[in-house]
Protein backbone atom coordinates (compact mmCIF):
# COMPACT_ATOMS: atom_id res chain seq x y z
CA UNK A 1 0.00 0.00 0.00
CA UNK A 2 1.29 3.43 -0.73
CA UNK A 3 2.54 5.46 2.20
CA UNK A 4 0.76 9.07 2.73
CA UNK A 5 4.16 10.73 2.20
CA UNK A 6 5.03 8.52 -1.44
CA UNK A 7 1.25 10.38 -2.12
CA UNK A 8 2.34 13.55 -1.07
CA UNK A 9 5.26 13.73 -3.29
CA UNK A 10 3.30 12.62 -6.47
CA UNK A 11 0.99 15.42 -5.10
CA UNK A 12 3.89 18.13 -4.99
CA UNK A 13 5.41 16.85 -8.23
CA UNK A 14 2.38 17.95 -10.04
CA UNK A 15 2.02 21.14 -8.42
CA UNK A 16 -0.37 20.43 -5.31
CA UNK A 17 -0.72 20.08 -1.81
CA UNK A 18 -2.77 17.39 -0.14
CA UNK A 19 -5.82 18.72 1.61
CA UNK A 20 -7.60 15.74 3.35
CA UNK A 21 -10.13 12.79 1.32
CA UNK A 22 -12.15 13.19 -1.49
CA UNK A 23 -15.96 11.32 -1.11
CA UNK A 24 -14.34 8.66 -3.16
CA UNK A 25 -11.51 7.60 -0.84
CA UNK A 26 -8.72 9.37 -2.81
CA UNK A 27 -6.48 11.92 -1.73
CA UNK A 28 -7.75 15.31 -2.23
CA UNK A 29 -4.76 18.09 -3.74
CA UNK A 30 -5.15 21.87 -3.76
CA UNK A 31 -3.17 23.82 -6.36
CA UNK A 32 0.18 25.10 -4.69
CA UNK A 33 0.15 28.41 -6.90
CA UNK A 34 -3.39 29.71 -4.86
CA UNK A 35 -5.52 29.43 -7.96
CA UNK A 36 -7.72 26.46 -5.66
CA UNK A 37 -7.78 24.34 -8.42
CA UNK A 38 -8.58 20.77 -7.50
CA UNK A 39 -7.96 17.29 -8.06
CA UNK A 40 -7.91 13.70 -6.54
CA UNK A 41 -5.46 11.40 -6.59
CA UNK A 42 -4.67 7.46 -6.34
CA UNK A 43 -1.96 6.04 -6.55
CA UNK A 44 -2.86 2.27 -7.72
CA UNK A 45 -1.20 -1.08 -8.45
CA UNK A 46 -1.20 -2.34 -12.19
CA UNK A 47 -0.90 -4.50 -14.42
CA UNK A 48 -1.01 -4.38 -18.59
CA UNK A 49 -4.59 -5.29 -18.41
CA UNK A 50 -5.52 -2.34 -15.55
CA UNK A 51 -3.13 0.49 -16.95
CA UNK A 52 -5.38 -0.21 -20.51
CA UNK A 53 -8.62 0.52 -18.78
CA UNK A 54 -7.10 3.15 -17.13
CA UNK A 55 -6.15 4.87 -20.26
CA UNK A 56 -9.17 3.87 -21.90
CA UNK A 57 -11.02 5.76 -19.29
CA UNK A 58 -8.48 8.97 -19.43
CA UNK A 59 -9.34 8.80 -23.38
CA UNK A 60 -13.58 9.17 -22.57
CA UNK A 61 -14.83 12.22 -22.59
CA UNK A 62 -18.59 12.82 -21.32
CA UNK A 63 -20.40 15.91 -19.79
CA UNK A 64 -21.33 13.37 -16.59
CA UNK A 65 -18.50 11.53 -15.58
CA UNK A 66 -15.36 13.21 -13.69
CA UNK A 67 -12.65 13.66 -16.24
CA UNK A 68 -9.30 11.54 -16.16
CA UNK A 69 -6.63 14.22 -16.06
CA UNK A 70 -3.61 12.03 -16.50
CA UNK A 71 -2.25 8.73 -15.55
CA UNK A 72 1.34 8.74 -14.85
CA UNK A 73 3.57 5.74 -14.71
CA UNK A 74 5.57 5.63 -11.14
CA UNK A 75 7.89 2.68 -10.15
CA UNK A 76 7.25 -0.90 -9.18
CA UNK A 77 4.19 -1.11 -11.40
CA UNK A 78 2.02 1.42 -9.67
CA UNK A 79 -0.10 4.72 -11.65
CA UNK A 80 -1.02 7.94 -10.39
CA UNK A 81 -3.82 8.55 -11.46
CA UNK A 82 -5.07 12.29 -11.63
CA UNK A 83 -9.02 12.97 -11.97
CA UNK A 84 -10.72 15.79 -11.84
CA UNK A 85 -12.34 16.31 -8.04
CA UNK A 86 -16.42 17.46 -8.35
CA UNK A 87 -17.49 20.25 -6.31
CA UNK A 88 -21.43 19.67 -5.31
CA UNK A 89 -23.23 17.42 -3.77
CA UNK A 90 -23.96 13.64 -3.57
CA UNK A 91 -27.23 12.13 -4.03
CA UNK A 92 -27.46 10.48 -0.80
CA UNK A 93 -27.02 13.99 1.18
CA UNK A 94 -29.66 15.35 -1.19
CA UNK A 95 -32.12 13.38 -0.22
CA UNK A 96 -31.08 12.48 3.59
CA UNK A 97 -31.55 16.22 3.56
CA UNK A 98 -34.39 16.97 2.16
CA UNK A 99 -36.48 13.54 1.00
CA UNK A 100 -36.64 11.26 -2.24
CA UNK A 101 -37.09 12.95 -5.44
CA UNK A 102 -40.06 13.43 -7.85
CA UNK A 103 -40.26 11.49 -10.65
CA UNK A 104 -39.25 14.90 -12.65
CA UNK A 105 -35.96 15.31 -10.41
CA UNK A 106 -35.44 11.27 -10.82
CA UNK A 107 -35.71 11.30 -14.52
CA UNK A 108 -33.06 14.38 -14.37
CA UNK A 109 -30.45 12.17 -12.81
CA UNK A 110 -31.45 8.75 -14.33
CA UNK A 111 -30.66 9.90 -18.02
CA UNK A 112 -27.65 11.57 -17.83
CA UNK A 113 -26.13 8.54 -15.52
CA UNK A 114 -27.57 6.11 -17.73
CA UNK A 115 -26.07 8.38 -20.44
CA UNK A 116 -22.48 7.79 -19.13
CA UNK A 117 -23.08 4.60 -18.24
CA UNK A 118 -23.31 3.89 -21.84
CA UNK A 119 -20.51 5.92 -22.96
CA UNK A 120 -18.41 3.38 -20.32
CA UNK A 121 -19.86 0.28 -21.55
CA UNK A 122 -19.06 1.74 -25.63
CA UNK A 123 -15.51 1.99 -24.62
CA UNK A 124 -15.49 -1.67 -23.20
CA UNK A 125 -15.52 -0.20 -19.46
CA UNK A 126 -17.89 -1.45 -16.06
CA UNK A 127 -18.53 0.94 -13.81
CA UNK A 128 -19.25 -1.55 -11.16
CA UNK A 129 -19.86 1.00 -8.39
CA UNK A 130 -23.37 2.66 -9.12
CA UNK A 131 -24.74 4.26 -5.78
CA UNK A 132 -26.66 7.24 -4.11
CA UNK A 133 -22.60 8.05 -3.03
CA UNK A 134 -21.04 7.76 -6.13
CA UNK A 135 -23.65 10.37 -8.28
CA UNK A 136 -22.54 13.88 -7.47
CA UNK A 137 -25.50 16.93 -8.26
CA UNK A 138 -23.39 20.28 -8.68
CA UNK A 139 -23.95 23.58 -7.53
CA UNK A 140 -26.51 23.87 -10.80
CA UNK A 141 -27.96 20.39 -9.96
CA UNK A 142 -26.28 19.16 -13.21
CA UNK A 143 -25.32 14.78 -11.43
CA UNK A 144 -21.70 13.57 -12.68
CA UNK A 145 -21.26 9.75 -12.22
CA UNK A 146 -18.11 9.28 -9.56
CA UNK A 147 -16.49 6.38 -8.93
CA UNK A 148 -15.67 4.72 -12.37
CA UNK A 149 -12.52 3.94 -11.35
CA UNK A 150 -13.36 2.37 -8.47
CA UNK A 151 -13.91 -0.83 -10.47
CA UNK A 152 -11.48 -0.09 -13.12
CA UNK A 153 -8.23 -0.59 -11.08
CA UNK A 154 -9.69 -3.59 -9.69
CA UNK A 155 -10.69 -4.75 -12.71
CA UNK A 156 -14.10 -4.89 -11.80
CA UNK A 157 -14.08 -7.90 -10.65
CA UNK A 158 -16.24 -9.91 -13.16
CA UNK A 159 -18.67 -7.08 -13.25
CA UNK A 160 -20.30 -6.86 -16.59
CA UNK A 161 -22.87 -3.57 -18.10
CA UNK A 162 -25.80 -5.35 -17.07
CA UNK A 163 -25.36 -5.31 -13.28
CA UNK A 164 -24.30 -1.46 -13.63
CA UNK A 165 -28.43 -0.57 -15.23
CA UNK A 166 -29.54 -3.39 -12.92
CA UNK A 167 -28.28 -1.20 -9.63
CA UNK A 168 -28.97 1.76 -11.61
CA UNK A 169 -32.38 0.90 -11.54
CA UNK A 170 -32.26 -0.17 -8.16
CA UNK A 171 -31.42 2.77 -6.89
CA UNK A 172 -33.76 5.23 -8.98
CA UNK A 173 -36.84 3.42 -7.50
CA UNK A 174 -34.82 3.70 -3.92
CA UNK A 175 -34.66 7.41 -4.06
CA UNK A 176 -38.25 7.48 -5.71
CA UNK A 177 -40.92 9.52 -3.77
CA UNK A 178 -44.00 7.53 -5.16
CA UNK A 179 -47.00 9.50 -3.05
CA UNK A 180 -50.32 10.25 -4.74
CA UNK A 181 -49.16 14.09 -5.44
CA UNK A 182 -45.20 13.21 -6.03
CA UNK A 183 -45.45 14.41 -9.79
CA UNK A 184 -47.90 16.71 -9.17
CA UNK A 185 -47.30 20.67 -10.50
CA UNK A 186 -49.17 23.30 -11.23
CA UNK A 187 -49.51 22.73 -15.02
CA UNK A 188 -49.92 18.81 -13.59
CA UNK A 189 -52.13 18.94 -10.54
CA UNK A 190 -52.71 15.25 -10.86
CA UNK A 191 -49.00 14.09 -11.50
CA UNK A 192 -49.83 12.24 -14.39
CA UNK A 193 -46.13 11.89 -14.55
CA UNK A 194 -45.69 9.19 -11.40
CA UNK A 195 -45.64 6.53 -13.29
CA UNK A 196 -42.19 6.09 -13.89
CA UNK A 197 -41.80 3.49 -10.76
CA UNK A 198 -44.06 1.26 -12.97
CA UNK A 199 -41.67 1.84 -15.68
CA UNK A 200 -38.50 1.48 -13.66
CA UNK A 201 -39.88 -1.78 -12.57
CA UNK A 202 -41.00 -2.73 -15.93
CA UNK A 203 -37.39 -2.98 -17.09
CA UNK A 204 -36.10 -4.37 -14.03
CA UNK A 205 -38.38 -7.32 -14.67
CA UNK A 206 -37.59 -7.70 -17.99
CA UNK A 207 -33.69 -7.86 -16.83
CA UNK A 208 -34.69 -10.68 -14.50
CA UNK A 209 -36.47 -12.20 -17.14
CA UNK A 210 -33.12 -12.54 -19.25
CA UNK A 211 -34.35 -10.06 -21.77
CA UNK A 212 -31.32 -7.39 -22.61
CA UNK A 213 -32.47 -4.01 -20.55
CA UNK A 214 -29.03 -1.53 -21.85
CA UNK A 215 -28.70 2.17 -20.22
CA UNK A 216 -29.67 3.69 -23.52
CA UNK A 217 -33.10 2.15 -23.14
CA UNK A 218 -33.68 3.25 -19.61
CA UNK A 219 -32.89 6.58 -21.80
CA UNK A 220 -35.36 6.12 -24.22
CA UNK A 221 -38.19 4.67 -21.07
CA UNK A 222 -37.38 8.01 -18.77
CA UNK A 223 -37.80 10.42 -21.41
CA UNK A 224 -41.05 8.54 -22.53
CA UNK A 225 -42.55 8.12 -19.14
CA UNK A 226 -41.88 11.46 -17.67
CA UNK A 227 -40.63 14.89 -17.90
CA UNK A 228 -37.75 16.46 -16.52
CA UNK A 229 -37.43 18.76 -13.87
CA UNK A 230 -34.59 20.49 -11.74
CA UNK A 231 -33.96 18.77 -8.84
CA UNK A 232 -34.28 21.11 -5.57
CA UNK A 233 -31.09 20.84 -4.07
CA UNK A 234 -30.93 20.99 -0.62
CA UNK A 235 -30.49 24.41 1.69
CA UNK A 236 -27.59 24.77 3.59
CA UNK A 237 -29.56 24.78 6.97
CA UNK A 238 -30.74 21.30 5.69
CA UNK A 239 -27.02 20.24 5.04
CA UNK A 240 -26.42 21.18 8.64
CA UNK A 241 -29.51 19.65 10.08
CA UNK A 242 -28.46 16.02 8.51
CA UNK A 243 -25.07 16.65 9.96
CA UNK A 244 -26.35 17.93 13.48
CA UNK A 245 -28.79 15.19 13.51
CA UNK A 246 -26.04 11.89 12.30
CA UNK A 247 -25.53 9.11 14.28
CA UNK A 248 -28.14 7.76 16.38
CA UNK A 249 -29.64 10.85 16.76
CA UNK A 250 -31.08 10.39 13.06
CA UNK A 251 -32.90 7.53 14.31
CA UNK A 252 -34.21 8.82 17.42
CA UNK A 253 -37.18 10.90 15.67
CA UNK A 254 -40.80 8.99 15.91
CA UNK A 255 -41.96 9.76 12.36
CA UNK A 256 -45.29 11.72 11.42
CA UNK A 257 -48.29 10.19 11.53
CA UNK A 258 -49.89 9.64 8.08
CA UNK A 259 -52.64 12.60 8.70
CA UNK A 260 -49.30 14.65 9.74
CA UNK A 261 -47.04 13.25 6.60
CA UNK A 262 -50.67 14.87 4.37
CA UNK A 263 -50.45 17.84 6.10
CA UNK A 264 -46.64 18.73 5.44
CA UNK A 265 -46.74 18.05 2.06
CA UNK A 266 -45.69 21.21 -0.03
CA UNK A 267 -46.83 21.67 -3.79
CA UNK A 268 -44.66 22.53 -6.90
CA UNK A 269 -41.82 24.48 -4.09
CA UNK A 270 -40.78 20.68 -2.75
CA UNK A 271 -41.29 18.30 0.02
CA UNK A 272 -39.77 17.97 3.27
CA UNK A 273 -37.77 15.95 4.79
CA UNK A 274 -39.16 12.50 5.93
CA UNK A 275 -36.95 11.55 8.94
CA UNK A 276 -37.41 7.87 8.81
CA UNK A 277 -37.53 7.61 4.65
CA UNK A 278 -35.36 6.47 2.18
CA UNK A 279 -32.79 9.44 2.29
CA UNK A 280 -33.45 9.88 6.49
CA UNK A 281 -31.90 6.19 7.48
CA UNK A 282 -28.77 6.26 5.66
CA UNK A 283 -27.74 8.73 8.31
CA UNK A 284 -27.67 6.60 11.26
CA UNK A 285 -23.87 5.82 11.29
CA UNK A 286 -22.30 9.05 10.28
CA UNK A 287 -21.16 10.23 13.49
CA UNK A 288 -21.01 7.37 15.84
CA UNK A 289 -17.54 6.04 16.43
CA UNK A 290 -16.80 2.47 17.83
CA UNK A 291 -19.31 -0.61 18.17
CA UNK A 292 -22.62 0.18 19.65
CA UNK A 293 -25.75 -2.37 20.67
CA UNK A 294 -28.47 -1.32 22.02
CA UNK A 295 -30.92 -4.40 23.51
CA UNK A 296 -34.01 -6.19 22.57
CA UNK A 297 -37.63 -5.15 23.43
CA UNK A 298 -37.72 -6.74 26.49
CA UNK A 299 -35.55 -4.03 28.46
CA UNK A 300 -34.11 -0.64 28.23
CA UNK A 301 -31.88 0.43 26.02
CA UNK A 302 -28.07 -0.04 26.53
CA UNK A 303 -24.92 -0.27 25.25
CA UNK A 304 -22.20 -3.29 25.58
CA UNK A 305 -19.81 -2.57 28.41
CA UNK A 306 -16.32 -1.90 26.84
CA UNK A 307 -12.99 -3.62 28.30
CA UNK A 308 -11.43 -1.58 31.53
CA UNK A 309 -8.40 -1.03 28.77
CA UNK A 310 -11.06 0.78 26.21
CA UNK A 311 -12.10 2.84 29.50
CA UNK A 312 -8.84 4.32 30.42
CA UNK A 313 -7.28 4.34 26.61
CA UNK A 314 -10.50 6.91 25.91
CA UNK A 315 -9.96 8.68 29.01
CA UNK A 316 -6.12 9.18 27.95
CA UNK A 317 -6.66 10.26 24.64
CA UNK A 318 -9.66 12.90 25.41
CA UNK A 319 -7.07 14.42 27.35
CA UNK A 320 -4.01 14.70 24.85
CA UNK A 321 -3.94 17.19 23.10
CA UNK A 322 -2.05 16.01 20.33
CA UNK A 323 -4.15 13.02 19.56
CA UNK A 324 -6.98 14.62 18.48
CA UNK A 325 -8.14 11.56 16.14
CA UNK A 326 -8.53 9.48 18.91
CA UNK A 327 -10.17 11.71 20.85
CA UNK A 328 -12.66 11.86 18.42
CA UNK A 329 -13.31 8.05 18.51
CA UNK A 330 -13.14 7.95 22.25
CA UNK A 331 -15.93 11.30 22.43
CA UNK A 332 -18.50 9.40 19.62
CA UNK A 333 -18.33 6.15 21.21
CA UNK A 334 -19.69 7.52 24.61
CA UNK A 335 -21.99 10.04 22.93
CA UNK A 336 -23.53 7.29 21.10
CA UNK A 337 -23.61 5.75 24.79
CA UNK A 338 -25.58 8.82 25.94
CA UNK A 339 -27.98 9.39 22.71
CA UNK A 340 -29.25 5.62 22.81
CA UNK A 341 -29.79 5.85 26.79
CA UNK A 342 -30.81 8.99 26.48
CA UNK A 343 -29.11 10.81 29.15
CA UNK A 344 -29.39 14.45 28.42
CA UNK A 345 -27.50 15.50 31.77
CA UNK A 346 -24.67 13.42 30.40
CA UNK A 347 -23.87 15.01 27.30
CA UNK A 348 -21.63 17.65 28.76
CA UNK A 349 -19.20 14.74 29.43
CA UNK A 350 -18.74 14.41 25.45
CA UNK A 351 -20.02 18.21 24.20
CA UNK A 352 -19.84 22.03 24.91
CA UNK A 353 -22.49 23.09 27.05
CA UNK A 354 -24.98 24.97 24.42
CA UNK A 355 -22.63 24.43 21.47
CA UNK A 356 -24.05 23.77 18.61
CA UNK A 357 -23.65 19.63 18.79
CA UNK A 358 -25.09 19.72 22.68
CA UNK A 359 -27.86 21.91 21.55
CA UNK A 360 -29.16 19.58 18.58
CA UNK A 361 -28.81 16.38 20.67
CA UNK A 362 -30.60 17.54 23.60
CA UNK A 363 -32.96 18.80 21.87
CA UNK A 364 -33.28 15.83 19.71
CA UNK A 365 -33.26 13.55 22.98
CA UNK A 366 -36.76 15.30 24.07
CA UNK A 367 -38.34 13.84 20.97
CA UNK A 368 -37.13 10.19 22.18
CA UNK A 369 -40.13 9.58 23.81
CA UNK A 370 -39.92 6.62 25.07
CA UNK A 371 -38.45 4.67 22.05
CA UNK A 372 -35.90 2.80 21.54
CA UNK A 373 -33.35 0.93 19.03
CA UNK A 374 -32.96 -2.74 18.51
CA UNK A 375 -29.78 -4.38 16.41
CA UNK A 376 -28.07 -1.08 15.78
CA UNK A 377 -24.16 -1.79 15.40
CA UNK A 378 -21.72 1.06 14.57
CA UNK A 379 -18.35 0.92 13.70
CA UNK A 380 -15.96 3.55 12.95
CA UNK A 381 -13.76 2.56 9.77
CA UNK A 382 -11.34 5.64 9.56
CA UNK A 383 -10.75 8.69 11.40
CA UNK A 384 -8.57 11.46 9.07
CA UNK A 385 -7.52 14.39 10.66
CA UNK A 386 -8.34 17.85 8.26
CA UNK A 387 -7.25 21.60 8.75
CA UNK A 388 -8.00 23.31 11.87
CA UNK A 389 -9.86 26.53 11.22
CA UNK A 390 -8.46 28.30 14.88
CA UNK A 391 -5.89 27.61 17.73
CA UNK A 392 -8.04 25.72 20.12
CA UNK A 393 -10.02 23.45 17.66
CA UNK A 394 -9.65 19.98 15.61
CA UNK A 395 -11.81 19.22 13.06
CA UNK A 396 -11.92 15.07 12.21
CA UNK A 397 -13.41 13.37 8.84
CA UNK A 398 -15.35 10.30 10.52
CA UNK A 399 -16.41 7.50 8.39
CA UNK A 400 -18.42 4.85 9.94
CA UNK A 401 -20.81 1.78 9.05
CA UNK A 402 -23.94 0.88 10.90
CA UNK A 403 -25.91 -2.53 10.73
CA UNK A 404 -29.81 -2.56 10.07
CA UNK A 405 -32.25 -1.90 13.11
CA UNK A 406 -35.48 -1.41 14.63
CA UNK A 407 -37.04 1.61 16.12
CA UNK A 408 -39.15 -0.02 18.88
CA UNK A 409 -41.71 1.77 21.28
CA UNK A 410 -42.09 1.03 24.62
CA UNK A 411 -44.36 -1.43 24.18
CA UNK A 412 -41.99 -2.90 22.07
CA UNK A 413 -44.09 -2.39 18.55
CA UNK A 414 -41.85 -1.48 14.93
CA UNK A 415 -42.17 2.10 14.89
CA UNK A 416 -39.98 1.85 11.98
CA UNK A 417 -36.60 0.27 10.23
CA UNK A 418 -33.38 1.17 8.98
CA UNK A 419 -31.26 -0.10 6.52
CA UNK A 420 -27.25 -0.89 6.72
CA UNK A 421 -25.88 2.38 5.97
CA UNK A 422 -22.16 4.12 5.60
CA UNK A 423 -21.91 7.70 5.75
CA UNK A 424 -18.99 10.21 6.85
CA UNK A 425 -18.93 13.48 9.47
CA UNK A 426 -16.85 16.36 10.12
CA UNK A 427 -16.01 16.50 13.99
CA UNK A 428 -15.49 19.41 14.91
CA UNK A 429 -13.96 19.35 18.65
CA UNK A 430 -12.51 22.22 20.68
CA UNK A 431 -9.97 22.23 23.73
CA UNK A 432 -11.65 23.09 26.80
CA UNK A 433 -10.19 23.10 30.50
CA UNK A 434 -11.26 19.29 30.96
CA UNK A 435 -9.97 17.79 27.86
CA UNK A 436 -11.56 17.52 24.35
CA UNK A 437 -14.90 18.19 23.62
CA UNK A 438 -17.39 18.12 20.36
CA UNK A 439 -18.72 21.58 19.12
CA UNK A 440 -20.33 20.79 16.60
CA UNK A 441 -21.14 17.84 13.78
CA UNK A 442 -20.71 19.16 10.00
CA UNK A 443 -21.03 17.75 6.56
CA UNK A 444 -17.63 16.37 4.95
CA UNK A 445 -16.03 19.13 2.44
CA UNK A 446 -17.12 18.85 -0.88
Amino acid sequence: MTSSTHVERVLAAAGYRPAGRSATGATLGVALDGSDRRVELEVVAADDEVRSRWHALRDLHHDHLPRVLEVVELHDEQLAVFTEHVVGTTLEQVCGARGPLGPGESVTVAIPVAQALDALHRSGLVHGAVSARAIVLDPAGRPVLTCAGSSVGRGAQGAEPRQDVRALLALLLAHLDRGPAAGATEEDPAGRDAGLGAALEDLLRADRDGEPVTADRVVGRCFRTCAPRPVRLPTRDELRRVALTAGTVGALRRPRTEPDRARARPGPGGRRLALLGVGGTVLVAAAVVGLLTVTRPAGPARAVPEPAAAVTTRASSVDTPSDPQEAARALTARRAELLVAGEVAGLAEVEVVDGPAHTADAALLGELAGDRLDGLRVHVERVTALPAEAADEARVLVGSSASAYERLAGDGTVVATGPAATTDVVLVLRWTDAGWRVWDVAAPPG
